[in-house]
């Protein structure tokens, strides 16, 4: 790799962080594809370190960070700007930079959208069971309620089980905020009996 005076530099922030195969895996891809760039792992100890971290990160010039855990609740103060997607699912994954700091994305629920048409599946042929409402079950709610908006599907039904109902109802509150439009039905994960419909689209969170 060709490291100098003007590579820019990226990275991660979490703790604990030093296991991560993310710096093996972008500065290969990196070295691939001619990119003038290097990805570094960054280990904050603390949450009360984050948002001092990331704005010096934005100071220092580095081109753009991703966050894992326990800081992608954390970062959002640090944030110049929030995507409305990745605030409604209450989780930041990457920092990307602007002018003014850093603006923060949820990937998570990109890369499971495009993990299923990859494979196939029509996300909005049929209506969706997902059962889990803690950080993945989010991303896949919002993941289905956005795919469903877009393509103007008002008839498909996104069904949220938890195994405490009241996780559920405030998960679809929280969808419904941002997706107004959707047709969202809540269930403790015990009756999950009682859902009706053929060829529905599961996908487990628990």
């Amino acid at each position: 790799m060709n490291i100098n005076g003007s590579t820019t530099v990226y990275g991660v922030i979490g703790h604990p962080i030093r296991h991560t195969l993310s710096p093996l895996i972008h500065n290969s891809l990196a070295q691939l594809t001619g990119a003038e760039l290097v990805y570094a792992a960054f280990e904050i100890q603390s949450e009360a370190e984050v948002e001092q971290a990331v704005k010096g990160a934005f100071a220092l010039g580095i081109g753009g960070l991703n966050v894992t855990v326990p800081y992608k609740k954390a970062v959002f103060s640090a944030l110049s700007e929030i995507d409305p997607v990745a605030e409604g699912i209450g989780a930041v994954n990457t920092l990307v930079r602007t002018d003014s700091g850093y603006k923060g994305y949820n990937t998570d629920y990109l890369g499971l959208r495009r993990a299923l048409e990859s494979k196939g599946v029509t996300l909005t042929a049929q209506d969706a069971v997902v059962v889990g409402a803690g950080g993945a079950g989010r991303a896949a709610a919002f993941m289905y309620a956005s795919a469903c908006v877009q393509e103007y599907r008002k008839d498909r039904v996104l069904w949220i089980l938890n195994r405490t109902a009241e996780k559920a109802s405030a998960l679809a509150d929280d969808v419904r905020r941002q997706f107004p439009q959707m047709q969202i039905r809540t269930a403790a994960l015990s009756d999950a009996g009682t859902i009706s419909g053929e060829g529905l689209l599961a996908i487990q969170c628990t």
